[in-house]
């Protein structure tokens, strides 16, 4: 069985290339990091976190493909994934390059996970015409090759 890392990305935390190198100097698999630009105050808070309140890397978070693009270079072993991309903040085209970007730096070794967009509260604030992007569409973004270079699993997906 291989076993990865979920990081923490947020300012305060381990510098997120420190974490990558520790990650691989102990031998793990992989390496993700998520999609967090905000948490809007009326959003409702999960029961899991009633008491603590939301963590504040839940209202920020680097962009996790630059993020990953810089692991690559100081962890060449670790194959390096999105715990979530929130496709529709994104413009698609642009979206497939960055990815497949990061999976040529990668050597082919990226996967990738996605959810439409989190609630509609957390959509709204970011675009007035976000709508949800089916697993079909976004292979359509890519040649074939890249797709053959990228695992893309689904999360959450609507057509």
């Amino acid at each position: 069985m291989k076993v990865g890392v979920q990081a923490v990305v947020y300012p305060g935390f381990v510098p997120v290339l420190e974490q990558a190198r520790a990650v691989e100097g102990e031998g793990f698999a992989s390496f993700f990091c998520g999609e967090h630009h905000h948490y809007p105050e009326s959003t409702p808070v999960p029961e899991f976190y009633k008491e603590t309140g939301v963590p504040d890397f839940y209202r920020s978070a680097p962009d996790p493909l630059i993020t990953l693009g810089a692991v690559t270079a100081v962890a060449p072993k670790l194959l390096v994934g999105t715990s979530i991309l929130l496709l529709p903040i994104h413009d698609p085209l642009t979206l497939a390059n960055r990815i497949a970007t990061v999976a040529d730096m990668a050597s082919g070794k990226a996967s990738l996970a996605w959810a439409s967009g989190g609630t509609n509260r957390n959509c709204a604030i970011m675009a007035s015409n976000l709508r949800p992007v089916s697993t079909g569409r976004m292979k359509s973004w890519w040649p074939s090759s890249a797709c053959e270079r990228i695992a893309l699993h689904r999360m959450t997906e609507t057509s």
